[in-house]
């Protein structure tokens, strides 16, 4: 889970289906529309990321992470390679 956060605080519900130290595939539902560049809050991981959207396909959002220091961290912690 997760929550994408608008520059005027409105909070969109939406969550991760993939993840990686570039960039994420959110699941949010199509009828929120979404600006270039927002910030993703990761539910239960205390990291908040800036993003920006690179692609919208219904039910489906793509975002190339832009403020990435915490998300290469957890990364390289936890093993993994982008």
């Amino acid at each position: 889970m997760a929550t994408i956060v608008l520059e005027d605080g409105e909070q969109i519900p939406c969550v991760i289906r993939d993840m990686s130290v570039s960039g994420a595939k959110l699941s949010v539902a199509r009828r929120f529309r979404l600006p270039e560049y927002f910030d993703l809050m990761v539910a239960g991981r205390d990291l908040t990321c800036r993003v920006r959207r690179a692609w919208r396909r219904g039910d489906f959002a793509g975002v190339s992470l832009l403020a990435a220091d915490g998300v290469l961290k957890e990364a390289a912690e936890q093993g993994r390679t982008p």
